[in-house]
């Protein structure tokens, strides 16, 4: 009874969410209902701040805004918003309006500007939701700071606030206004602890940043930018006058009705190793207005590799290995690989034999198809594998471990895929991850390696993934007496000149193993570029001979072209040499030394222990398979409700 008592709640939960009248499936956005009532009475909002200053949207990029006119900035008024310590939604281009989950995120470039975020939370869980400004004020050090807090109520409505202003710096001002709305009435709202984080010492820098924690349900949070010229303080009297304006416009709403979204993808969908099959959004290559999911398994030991041949910008890809719960649909936290758009590799091999993807529309005003192929890979047999396949089962320990960790694109590259390029003004690279190896040549002669590849080369065998973090592997087995020099080296070009570098060395040992690391870092005003390079070796486990582990170069401050070169020289036999990419998104900042020797320790513990090669299988020549398009099965009941059936056959049976 207890078990059919559980279908039954699923059951219920998903008819509650996935049905819906017809004509009444389009995309809709609670997000979007706020900005068009806030717009509304943005003339109100100007008119109340006496010598309102209309800035310019001049940035180069859509992200930012360079002088505002009059050098109210040098580059600024850059929004990110935060869920936990991942970075959901980042940089996106003003007027952009996505959803992903629990949260529907966007901003408008309006006067005044505005950034909202709606926080559903449904599910009632505890989650930290921060929203960070940043960028240089064109005060340079110039004129006063001032921090106020707030908060009141107002027809049904309760707002919080904190404001950060720069003012009296002969520019006009600069007014981070940070609020959050919430009605226990109106919105079933369920409130959280909203406090301001950090923001800028002196008037360089414009940044602000406030965080939204507990278990919040239902609440906006939301931030505006205002600005006066003479560039006078705004006393609370005004900011409160302005969110008065803000509040009645959304107390005129009313009450808020749940915007429900369509499921859809077959319960099970299994991948073969002789034929290639064929996946499509719902209708393609027609719009899909739906949050899609599949399961897609292949023979034990096999692997699933996936060709995405189309994925609009306004899409993204996820593949996990397990749903969070088997009431809602998945989110970062489980997945093992994720993609914006044009952001993904058009190859991708997984390390399992069983995945889940999610097809996911990011913006919530419209929507575009995708199209990709899969099959069944058998093991490649190489020892190699097995490290990797013990790595893909941390990478989500080691990106919880980096505090603000940044989940750097795979994207603007063309066959062969060998570097990661510039794609956002804030990326690490101008054009770099270049990975080479060389046994007793020029490493800077060698070929660059192609992320994915297999490499076997007398007794190496090396591999790279295009994980999170990235990382490439060097088995070497070297049963000869002869002398080697083994390099490694990882280069390109920075976005800009580092401002902060550092290196750290060190040594575990632990569970049998002994690893040596060397972690080269550095920071700007970008995300940092933190590579970790180390090498393992265990006499007791993998009866190893040591070499002798050294750094050849590393990149100094102010440079940037980057060369990080490591080698191992002697007579090493069964030992493992590897570099791994990892990076914050906090500007100027790198991974802690505390965190680095806590990857390192992680990595050594996840080791395979048999090292032996495992009997490998020969892929078979592919065709295409027949009937192999993924399609939804939708029907109608008598009531005029429209179900999509499969989407909770697919829940039932991942209980």
């Amino acid at each position: 009874m207890t078990k059919l008592r559980e279908l039954r709640e699923i059951f219920c939960v998903v008819v509650l969410f996935v049905a819906f009248k017809p004509g009444q499936g389009q995309t809709s956005s609670n997000v979007n209902t706020f900005f068009s009532a806030i717009q509304r009475v943005s003339t109100s909002i100007t008119d109340v701040i006496p010598d309102w200053y209309e800035y310019h949207y001049d940035g180069d990029d859509l992200t930012s805004i360079g002088d505002g006119g009059i050098d109210m900035f040098d580059d600024g008024n850059r929004i990110r918003f935060y869920e936990d310590e991942g970075e959901i939604f980042k940089h996106l281009k003003y007027g952009d309006i996505l959803r992903f989950q629990q949260v529907e995120y966007g901003t408008s470039a309006g006067h005044p500007f505005l950034a909202l975020a709606w926080i559903k939370n449904l599910e009632n869980e505890k989650h930290d939701y921060s929203m960070e400004v940043t960028g240089e004020a064109g005060a340079d050090g110039r004129g006063n700071i001032s921090v106020e807090s707030g908060s009141f109520s107002r027809k049904g409505l309760t707002t919080s606030y904190h404001v950060f202003q720069i003012y009296d710096a002969r520019d006009p001002s600069i007014v981070n206004l940070h609020f959050t709305v919430e009605s226990e009435t109106l919105w079933n709202s369920q409130s959280g602890s909203f406090e301001l984080v950090s923001y800028s010492q002196s008037t360089t820098y414009a940044n602000s940043s406030v965080r939204l924690s507990g278990d919040p349900k239902n609440i906006l949070m939301g931030f505006m930018l205002l600005s006066r010229r003479p560039e006078r303080l705004l006393n609370s009297s005004l900011v409160e006058q302005v969110l008065t304006i803000v509040l009645d416009s959304l107390a005129d709403l009313g009450s808020l009705t749940p915007v429900r979204l369509r499921d859809c993808g077959l319960a099970s969908l299994t991948a073969e190793e002789d034929c290639i099959k064929v996946l499509e959004s719902p209708g393609y290559p027609n719009p899909a207005d739906t949050d899609c999911v599949w399961r897609i398994t292949a023979a034990a030991g096999n692997y699933i590799r996936f060709n995405l041949t189309t994925v609009e910008n306004d899409e993204s890809i996820t593949l996990f290995e397990r749903p969070n719960s088997p009431s809602k649909l998945p989110g970062l936290d489980d997945s093992i690989y994720y993609s914006r758009g044009n952001l993904y590799p058009p190859l991708l091999t997984t390390r399992n034999n069983q995945i889940y993807l999610l097809h996911h529309t990011l913006f919530a005003t419209r929507n575009s198809p995708f199209r990709l192929t899969y099959h069944s890979v058998a093991p490649s047999g190489d020892v190699v594998t097995k490290h990797l396949d013990a790595f893909s089962k941390i990478t989500q320990t080691i990106i919880g471990l980096v505090p603000r960790w940044f989940n750097y694109p795979y994207t603007d590259f063309s066959p062969p895929l060998n570097s990661l390029v510039k794609e956002r003004v804030d990326g690490i690279f101008q054009d770099g991850n270049k990975v080479q190896f060389s046994i007793d040549g020029n490493i800077t002669n060698s070929p660059l390696i192609t992320y994915g590849d297999i490499y076997r080369t007398g007794p190496v065998q090396f591999i790279s993934a295009m994980t999170h973090p990235f990382v490439s592997l060097m088995w070497i087995d070297n049963n000869s007496t002869e002398m080697h020099d083994y390099m490694l080296r990882v280069s390109g070009t920075y976005e800009g000149p580092a401002l902060v570098f550092e290196n750290q060395s060190g040594i575990i040992m632990q569970s049998g193993f002994t690893a040596v690391y060397h972690a080269h870092q550095a920071s700007s005003f970008r995300p940092s570029d933190s590579k970790l390079i180390f090498y393992i070796e265990s006499e007791t486990l993998w009866d190893s001979v040591p070499g002798t582990f050294a750094v050849v170069s590393a990149t100094g401050l102010n440079s940037r072209n980057y060369d990080s070169t490591v080698r191992l020289s002697g007579r090493p036999r069964n030992v493992l040499m590897g570099y791994m990419l990892l990076s914050r998104s906090v500007y100027s900042s790198i991974v802690p030394a505390s965190v680095i020797d806590e990857i390192m320790r992680t990595l050594v513990n996840a080791m395979p222990r048999d090292v032996t090669a495992f009997n490998s299988t020969e892929e078979k020549p592919l065709k295409q398979c027949n009937g192999a398009v993924g399609l939804s099965i939708i029907f109608k009941t008598s009531t005029g409700l429209t179900i999509a059936w499969i989407a909770m056959v697919y829940l039932m049976q991942i209980m």
